[in-house]
């Protein structure tokens, strides 16, 4: 049988639009990414990062903010990298009172500038290297059956703040290349005309189709 941990704390910060914590463990700290699962960008997980360190534990989230406390497989695997000493007789070291401990001590990370290859290969984002904005793909104005996918979603969030409030309710991928283009300038203005673009185009299509 498989248990959970919620983490309630992280939930609530998540929510308010915060995904970056610091948190210390055995008198060592922590960076604390909430991000995409590399080998799945539908879904989230957590990204632990360890100071002054290139060492990074990744452990699935699910949509209720809940991770798994029995994983005999990785339970060696993470012990190890919050540096909890093995003691044959059992020194009270479980996944469960260190998720709650962590949900519990986390913090929103300050704001650090960043260059965006830094945040997309932080944040597992998908296609690490394309980091420039390179048009739009309105799936609820082409029809194409697609859905914009978790991924591309925060990518956006993250990269380019301003198109993702102003798409951030509707079914629109952005699409990303890892050449910049002064062709495709990242304003608003470029987004305002972009969006209208692709629906005055839509708005044609339906009038011709109705004649």
């Amino acid at each position: 049988m498989a248990y959970k941990v919620k983490f309630y704390r992280l939930a609530s910060e998540v929510f308010q639009g915060n995904d970056s914590f610091e948190f210390s463990y055995n008198s060592l700290r922590f960076t604390l990414l909430y991000g995409i699962n590399p080998h799945n960008e539908e879904k989230h997980c957590l990204i632990f990062i360890k100071f002054n360190t290139q060492q990074e534990l990744l452990l699935d989230i699910d949509g209720m903010f809940r991770v798994e406390t029995s994983l005999p497989t990785r339970f060696k695997e993470i012990r190890e990298f919050f540096e909890v000493p093995y003691s044959r007789n059992g020194n009270g070291f479980n996944l469960f009172n260190l998720y709650k401990d962590i949900d519990a001590n986390i913090r929103v990370a300050s704001k650090r500038k960043q260059n965006r290859s830094q945040v997309t290969h932080s944040y597992h984002f998908p296609n690490p290297d394309a980091i420039y904005y390179h048009g739009l793909i309105r799936h609820d104005v082409n029809g194409d059956g697609h859905n914009v996918s978790v991924g591309n979603r925060d990518k956006t969030r993250h990269l380019l703040p301003d198109l993702y409030e102003m798409i951030k309710t509707k079914n629109v991928s952005v699409r990303y290349t890892d050449e910049r283009n002064d062709a495709f300038s990242e304003t608003k203005t470029r987004f305002l005309q972009d969006i209208n673009k692709q629906t005055n185009l839509q708005l044609k299509c339906n009038s011709n189709l109705r004649k």
